[in-house]
């Protein structure tokens, strides 16, 4: 009876653990099956879905419980579409299989094709980890405070991650980058009433979009072209960069935009998209500013605007204490060259004085009234043009004199008062401060400043309200041009010298071959020709003498006669016959420089000698005139008091 019991209990066990085994391999082989079915098929193979990919598409967002581990962002596998991770899943064991057989039959080979795609996946990772970094940077400096921000001020959903609705590319300051960004269905754009993001009002909606991705992109608002799409429900915006300068502008690109310009607003150059830049000194700036580095282009830049202003008719004063940077036109019939600090001092008080009688006839007459061609004035270097004039003003001046030269006071009125008449000014620095431009209320009258190869210390103290600062291009005539707050990148227009000069000679019918005969100074203002004598009557004649003469009696400048005026206003029509007896005064510095007093081998001691004799010497001949706060005398008068002074070698 025992036996049997323990005969059933172990058949008993037995068929268990056969039950056992059965359930065991009846649920392995389904379990393969399964797994095997749901790897093929590129199906999780946990059976259980975490986010909405489908067999056909890629996912978009988690469902469901956790993907991985608690995680709750899904991971770019579960994301991915069926079919390519059932690619994947077929593709990797057959390439091992394939290698494995390879190995057996062809060890050598097989080994330095693994060694070169060992290679070349360390090569891949540690691109892709360099990109990644990028990625990473790129999303804390860039993606994540431009979601913030924006977001915000659009009521973007707190589920969104930056890279749901932004589309900011890693490279996107290159040129051929676009920006894409993914406004929420009720955002109301409004009316675009501008032609581009430098030109928006920051008050509507597409402004204060344009404005964040701007100011966190770091971008200029004139770099982007903005295009707002407001149809459907899903509204973008696309930015774009305005295409760029070109390198170079030749005469040839522009000569036809030079030929229909106004005589008030010549062309400077090509800008973005190839738009003409230009500024019209009538209506939006008098005056312009030049604050350019070394090597960046002022002369050339000045060139254009001289050789254009010349062919529409206009006069030209030079003051140039560098004395080389515009000699191509020093010949130009319409164009007066000062070169030396004297003269310069002279120039500048004679442009003063043209300046008060324009604008006394302007108000006489009104404002139609015909105040003579257009004067541009060039103040080159004017950094080292400033610091002459003082100089040269300390070493004139006498004690009864103002210690501030007249000279900088005149320059100051050009500024402030010469709109009206038409007479602007181009200053021109290496940097623009206000030591160098007479002062901080004369540098506000240059409403246009052209910057190039600036420093940010020049940027800031001349454009302030510009922000961000634009970089600066080391390419010779790249500048940027400020408006009133609007910043215009432009490449100048190269002008050779031959090219320059023919332009600038067009205003005569004769050309370059026109007769070089001087004008006087007080018709070379009122727009009288070269080559030909005027036709003035008694009258008109009495009115030019009585008005020189009122000049003088201001104290600006002294009646001293012209040769070729005297010969105009006094000889007979066409006959230019300058008297004899008309000799040209000098101050005491020009008749030392000049040769005309030799009282010693050495100027300083030569000026020395002179003022103490005018002081202390009754026999000193007397002043014949006045050129601003300097004295004039004959040359004669004093040439006859060196032979007669009493301690003159030649005496």
């Amino acid at each position: 009876m025992i036996g049997t019991t323990r005969t059933v209990t172990r058949y008993g066990l037995l068929a268990g653990l056969v039950l056992g085994l059965a359930w065991v391999v009846k649920t392995l082989i389904k379990t393969a099956v399964l797994v095997s079915c749901r790897y093929v098929v590129g199906l999780p193979l946990d059976g259980q879905r975490t986010t909405d990919a489908t067999f056909s598409d890629d996912g978009t967002q988690s469902i469901g419980r956790p993907s991985f581990w608690g995680r709750r962002e899904p991971t770019r596998w579960a994301l991915m579409a069926g079919w390519k991770r059932a690619a994947i899943r077929l593709v990797v064991p057959a390439v091992l299989l394939a290698t494995a057989a390879a190995w057996l039959r062809w060890p050598t080979g097989t080994r330095w094709t693994l060694t070169i795609f060992a290679g070349a996946v360390l090569g891949y990772a540690g691109w892709w980890m360099f990109e990644r970094a990028r990625r990473r940077h790129h999303m804390t400096r860039y993606l994540a405070p431009l979601h913030n921000v924006l977001g915000a001020q659009l009521g973007i959903d707190e589920k969104w991650r930056p890279t749901d609705w932004l589309d900011v590319p890693v490279d996107f300051r290159a040129d051929h980058a676009v920006i894409e960004i993914k406004l929420p269905g009720g955002f109301y754009a409004g009316a675009d009433d501008s032609e581009g993001v430098g030109r928006r009002t920051a008050v509507g909606a597409r402004g204060v979009v344009d404005g964040i991705v701007c100011e966190k992109l770091g971008l200029s608002r004139s770099d982007l072209e903005a295009t707002y799409s407001m149809v459907g429900a899903e509204p973008t915006v696309i930015y774009r960069h305005v295409q760029r300068p070109p390198e170079t502008v030749t005469v040839d690109m522009v000569r036809e935009a030079v030929g229909a310009a106004a005589d008030s607003a010549p062309v400077i150059g090509l800008g973005r998209q190839g738009k003409v830049v230009s500024i019209d000194l009538d209506t939006e700036s008098p005056h312009v500013l030049l604050s350019m580095g070394t090597g960046a282009g002022k002369s050339m830049f000045t060139r254009g605007q001289l050789a254009q202003q010349l062919h529409n008719g206009a006069r030209v004063v030079v003051l140039d204490v560098k004395r080389t940077s515009q000699r191509w036109c020093r010949d130009h019939p319409h164009v007066r060259y000062a070169r030396d600090p004297e003269d310069i001092h002279d120039e500048l008080l004679a442009l003063q004085c043209e300046c008060d009688r324009r604008n006394r006839l302007i108000d006489d007459v009104g404002p139609d009234a015909d105040v003579g061609p257009r004067v541009i004035v060039v103040a080159e270097e004017t950094n080292a043009m400033i610091t002459r004039l003082i100089r040269y003003w300390a070493s004139v001046r006498t004690k009864d004199d103002p210690k501030a030269s007249p000279a900088l006071d005149a320059l100051a009125d050009l500024m402030f008062m010469g709109r009206e008449p038409m007479i602007h000014m181009i200053g021109i620095a290496q940097l623009g401060t206000a030591r160098a431009l007479g002062g901080n209320e004369a540098r506000e009258n240059f409403s246009t400043r052209v910057l190039g190869r600036y420093t940010q210390n020049a940027w800031r103290m001349l454009v302030p309200e510009v922000s961000p600062i634009p970089k600066s291009s080391k390419r010779r005539g790249r500048v940027q041009v400020v408006l009133a707050g609007d910043v215009y990148e432009t490449q100048t227009t190269k002008w050779d010298l031959a090219e320059a000069r023919e332009w600038a000679w067009g205003c005569f019918a004769e050309g370059l071959n026109v007769s070089m005969s001087p004008i006087p100074r007080n018709l070379f203002f009122r727009g009288e020709t070269v080559g030909t004598v005027p036709d003035l009557s008694q009258s008109e004649r009495e009115s030019v003498k009585t008005s020189t003469r009122e000049i003088a009696n201001r104290g600006h400048l002294s009646v001293v006669p012209d040769p070729a005026a005297t010969a105009v206003l006094d000889g007979d029509i066409g006959v230019s016959s300058a008297p004899v007896d008309v000799e040209e005064l000098v101050t005491l510095r020009q008749a030392v420089d000049r040769g005309i007093v030799t009282v010693s081998d050495d100027p300083k001691r030569a000026m020395m000698i002179l003022r103490k004799a005018r002081s202390r010497d009754p026999e000193f001949p007397a002043p014949a005139g006045e050129r601003g706060r300097a004295h004039l005398f004959r040359p004669s008068e004093l040439q006859r008091w060196q032979r007669n002074r009493p301690k003159s070698e030649s005496a």
